[in-house]
């Protein structure tokens, strides 16, 4: 989407100003946020969005806010639970609305802004303030399981990398598999090069160096059986289907009659 979206200044008043990530996730939310009436496709699913409201899922806000499903579900239960938005989910899609969003989305707005943004708080206001310490608690516990969740897969992928290089100058096990896959060691090279990707992709952890082989192995059967099997299919769809090779190259030649004696021509030649 193009435009643009206001910002009001004492926003640095709330606690959500306080923590990057949080903030980050905040305005995520509302540049997503239909300005107007509109009618969407998700998925092949016809979906009515009214004004500021979104449309999304847990996986798609992964990959916008780069962290795993359980800091997705909490940042947005800490944004429901202070009635910044509200969430109606089902299992294809989730529909977020943020709430005062003509609040503080709207030009009328910005010409005779309120006494008090949505985002203000006042310094008298007790209860704002404990408010907003409970808040500031629960977001520094959320942050610390992300960057438990952070250094886990740092640590995986350290792992991994060494396995792969430990596997990789291991002469005796790459013979062995050029041996039982029938193949060049540069293929199993070649293979090993793309198994470490997925496996750190996926951030898959691996036991010890046994456990990385082993799982190696198994992937790399898996990808030369397929090889042989479009192998076999190209194969056979190269080779046609009945008929003598010189009936064949007859067809491709143009001369290939049905006759092929005096009596199927009804007279002699």
């Amino acid at each position: 989407m193009g435009g643009f979206v206001f910002l009001f200044r004492d926003i640095e008043n709330h606690w959500v100003w306080k923590d990057g990530r949080m903030a980050h996730r905040w305005m995520d939310l509302i540049i997503q946020a239909q300005w107007e009436n509109k009618t969407v496709y998700f998925d092949g699913v016809r979906v009515d969005l009214k004004r500021g409201q979104l449309i999304t899922t847990t996986r798609l806000l992964m990959g916008r806010w780069r962290t795993n499903p359980r800091i997705v579900l909490k940042s947005l239960e800490i944004f429901e639970n202070d009635k910044m938005i509200r969430c109606k989910k089902t299992t294809e899609m989730t529909i977020i609305t943020i709430c005062n969003y003509d609040a503080y989305q709207s030009i009328l707005a910005e010409k005779n802004p309120p006494v008090h943004s949505p985002y203000s708080s006042s310094e008298n206001d007790d209860g704002a303030e404990r408010k907003g310490k409970r808040k500031g608690k629960c977001i520094k516990k959320v942050n610390k399981e992300e960057d438990k969740n952070i250094i886990s897969q740092q640590s995986v992928r350290e792992e991994n990398l060494k396995f792969f290089e430990q596997l990789r100058n291991a002469e005796i096990s790459i013979d062995e598999m050029t041996m039982r896959f029938s193949c060049s060691k540069q293929e199993v090279l070649k293979l090993l090069d793309a198994f470490v990707k997925e496996v750190n992709i996926k951030e898959t952890r691996h036991t010890d160096f046994s456990d990385f082989r082993k799982h190696f192995f198994d992937w790399a059967r898996i990808q030369f059986d397929k090889k042989r099997e479009y192998e076999n299919r190209r194969n056979k769809s190269k080779g046609g289907s009945g008929g003598s090779a010189q009936d064949k190259y007859a067809a491709r030649r143009g001369t290939d009659v049905g006759g092929k004696s005096e009596s199927d021509y009804g007279s002699s030649f």
